[in-house]
């Protein structure tokens, strides 16, 4: 029996002479190439509605496993990721980040809120950062040093607390930064040890960078008692997410510890920050000489900020400088004295600004906006066109607006300000300020 005998190429000459059949076909019809291949063609767009076809139908399961756990009273976090590991399809990541559960596949991404149980279809922004450990940029107003990445946050805490003050320098955070999230880090898995001034370097023998600022100590203030930011740094309308600072037994903390003579703008910090006095949200103490030529301007905090005195929402302790447009939605305790929603001392210049946190303070001075304000050398402390939708827990001196406006030539001033927030005390409690000028 004779076979015939193929020729080697015959297979891909007869399937190149269908393709080209097809094509022909597809011309002969009136359809152009274009409109078959081109971004918008016919097989991109069966593509696309592949693709959300199957985002779709993983979306209904994730909302399918959520509605199963949430017939218990309370979600089990763990749980949840377990059901979400093997109840979906293959080619996904799962990162944890507090009350939210991102579900990460190469097209698509899933955000879970665990408080809630919603779920929804979210974009995930991953750090390009070409020279981590090191800020790019000159320094200068037109080419600023710029923060790209955890590991240059971290970077620049070091710096400042090494003892550069980048005095008239300017600094922007380029990106959303989250501490939880691995896609903040240009390598979440750093080895990172705790040297000399608790400056963080890389150690093949230590922890992990993102389980180092996430646990123990956490992050390291930028400045502190010794060491102060004078420079300027612009948020750029970014966000610091879940910062986690832990040192009850130290001064001046915050994401920045200590500013004097620096600005900061439009910045928004989010997480829990633990000091002693001169704990904030943004700062924990900001003061210069110079009567409020420095400022803290459209920054909100999201914090639960600890402390022992001088705690607040924005800053701790403010002298001097002017405050504007800021707001504070986090919750603020004191343990001893001088609490507020924006400052827990104040003898500079808030303007623009409001609080609708819960504040509380087991002793004296509790407020609103801030809990003294109090001139300082003749400048004239000030609160104005600002307001308070929080409650106020204190036992002395609680009040919406300041727990003391002190009198005579101490005195500050209020203006245009109002409380609606409920205040609890058991002495010297005012609706708007006690102690008033």
């Amino acid at each position: 029996m004779f076979k015939l005998k193929k020729n080697k190429g015959e297979k891909g000459i007869t399937l190149i002479a269908l393709i080209v059949t097809i094509i022909i076909l597809i011309i002969l019809a009136g359809i152009s190439i274009g409109t078959l291949t081109g971004d918008n063609g016919l097989i991109k767009q069966a593509q696309t509605a592949k693709t959300e076809t199957e985002r779709s139908d993983i979306e209904e399961k994730i909302n399918v496993i959520v509605i199963d756990n949430s017939k218990e009273r309370e979600m089990d976090k763990d749980k949840l990721i377990s059901d979400f590991e093997n109840k979906l399809p293959d080619g996904k990541e799962i990162v944890d980040s507090d009350n939210l559960i991102y579900i990460i596949y190469p097209e698509y991404s899933f955000e879970v809120d665990i408080e809630t149980g919603d779920v929804k279809q979210t974009e995930i922004e991953r750090v390009e950062d070409e020279t981590p450990w090191e800020l790019a940029g000159s320094g200068t107003e037109e080419d600023p040093y710029l923060i790209e990445s955890i590991e240059d946050l971290v970077a620049f805490s070091n710096s400042v607390n090494n003892g550069n003050n980048y005095s008239s320098k300017y600094v922007r955070l380029t990106t959303d930064l989250d501490f939880n999230l691995p896609f903040s880090y240009d390598n979440p898995k750093t080895k990172v040890s705790e040297k000399t001034n608790r400056i963080i370097e890389e150690d093949s023998n230590g922890t992990e960078l993102k389980t180092f600022l996430t646990s123990g100590t956490g992050f390291n203030p930028i400045g502190n008692e010794n060491t102060s930011f004078t420079g300027n740094f612009d948020g750029n309308g970014k966000e610091i997410k879940n910062i986690y600072i832990n040192r009850p037994e130290e001064n001046s903390v915050g994401l920045f510890g200590k500013i004097r003579y620096g600005n900061i703008e439009k910045l928004s910090v989010t997480g829990k920050i633990i000091g002693n006095e001169n704990t904030g949200g943004i700062v924990g103490r900001i003061s210069t000489n110079d009567d409020f030529t420095q400022r803290i301007q459209y920054c909100k905090s999201s914090c639960e900020v600890v402390g022992v005195g001088y705690v607040g929402g924005i800053a701790g302790n403010i002298q001097r400088t002017k405050v504007v447009g800021c707001y504070n939605m986090g919750n603020v305790i004191g343990s001893e004295y001088y609490t507020g929603g924006i400052s827990g001392f104040n003898t500079g210049y808030v303007t623009c600004s409001y609080n609708i946190g819960e504040i509380k303070n087991n002793k004296n001075y509790v407020g609103g906006i801030s809990g003294n304000n109090s001139n300082d050398a003749g400048a004239d402390a000030t609160i104005e066109n600002s307001y308070n939708i929080g409650i106020i827990k204190g036992n002395l001196h609680a009040g919406g607006i300041t727990g003391e406006n002190k009198r005579g030539k101490n005195g500050g001033i209020i203006l245009n300000s109002y409380n609606k927030g409920n205040i609890y005390g058991n002495n010297y409690v005012g609706a708007v300020a006690r102690g008033t000028k």
